[in-house]
C-alpha cells in the first residue's frame, strides 16, 4: 500500500523518549513514512537501541549543533526545512517526547475525507514525565503563578480545559480570547502537504512573543484562521503529550 502520510520528528539526545515516539508511529493503523531529523545523526546510527526501526524509520542529518535558547523560532525554521523532504500527500509532526494513540492518524484521515478540509486536528492528553496524568488544576506553560492561574481560568471558562481532567480540548473557540490561548498544538495536526508548503510557517518572534511563550504552532493557527482555511477536529484525545521538555523553558 502506498504511504500517503509523512510523520516528521526532531530529536537530539532523548533516545528513550524517541523510542517510545517511534513505536507509537509504528502502531498506526495506516502506512506512514516516519522521518527523524537530528544533529546527532551519527550517534543515533550507532545506538543499538534503535536497531528495531532501521527498516521502518528514515534518519536524516541536520547540519550544525544542537540549538540552545528559545525554541519556537528554531522549531519554525526546522519544520519549514523538513517540509522540503516530504513528497507524501499528507504531513504531520510528532515531537520526540510525545506519542500517538494507535488510531490517531486514521481518525484524522477520516475527518479530512468526510469534511473535505485542508487539515484536521485532535485533542491531547497531558502527562507528567513519569507517565502519570496531569491533574488538570493549572496551566503548565507559564512560569509566573498569577499569569498561569489567569490562563487556566480562561481555559476552564472557555471549555478548553475541564477542572481536574488531563485533556486539552484544542481548536477554535466561540468566546472572546484576549490572551490568544486557543490554539492547536503542532503534534495534533494532519495537514495537506501542498497547502502547508504554500502557507508556510512564521519565523518572526518578538520579545513579547518569547516572554509569553507564543509557539510556532500558535502563529500557524492564527495564520490558518486569518486565511479562513477549512479545518476540522476529531474531538478525540489521541496524542499523549508529555510535560517537562520544552514546556519547562524559562527566559531569564
Amino acid at each position: 500500500m502506498n504511504k500517503e502520510i509523512c510523520v516528521i520528528t526532531f530529536t537530539v539526545d532523548r533516545v528513550d523518549a524517541l523510542i517510545r515516539c517511534i513505536k507509537s508511529v509504528l502502531l498506526q493503523e495506516i502506512p506512514v513514512r516516519h522521518i527523524v531529523f537530528s544533529e546527532n545523526y551519527a550517534q543515533l546510527m550507532e545506538d543499538k537501541r534503535l536497531d528495531f526501526c532501521r527498516d521502518t524509520t528514515d534518519f536524516f542529518l541536520l547540519e550544525g549543533v544542537p540549538h540552545r535558547g528559545p525554541s519556537s523560532p528554531r522549531m519554525a525554521a526546522l519544520r519549514q526545512h523538513a517540509l522540503s523532504a516530504v513528497s507524501e500527500r499528507y504531513v504531520c509532526f510528532l515531537d520526540d517526547d510525545n506519542e500517538m494513540e494507535s488510531g490517531h492518524l486514521n481518525s484524522l484521515m477520516a475527518v479530512m475525507e468526510r469534511q473535505q478540509v485542508f487539515a484536521a486536528y485532535s485533542w491531547r492528553s497531558l502527562l507528567y514525565n513519569d507517565g502519570s496524568q496531569f491533574d488538570g488544576m493549572s496551566y503548565p506553560w507559564h512560569s509566573d503563578e498569577q499569569e498561569a492561574y489567569k490562563r487556566w481560568q480562561w481555559c476552564v471558562e472557555a471549555g478548553v480545559m475541564v477542572q481536574g481532567q488531563p485533556v486539552m480540548r484544542d481548536g477554535p473557540v466561540a468566546v472572546p480570547d484576549p490572551m490568544r490561548l486557543a490554539t492547536v498544538d503542532m503534534n495534533e495536526w494532519l495537514f495537506d502537504t501542498a497547502v502547508l508548503k504554500q502557507i508556510g510557517l512564521d519565523f518572526d518572534f518578538s520579545e513579547h512573543d518569547l516572554i509569553n511563550r507564543v509557539g510556532e504552532d500558535d502563529k500557524l493557527f492564527a495564520r490558518i484562521q486569518s486565511l479562513h482555511l477549512p479545518i476540522a477536529g476529531s474531538g478525540m484525545a489521541t496524542i499523549r503529550y508529555y510535560l517537562g521538555g520544552v514546556s519547562n523553558y524559562r527566559i531569564n
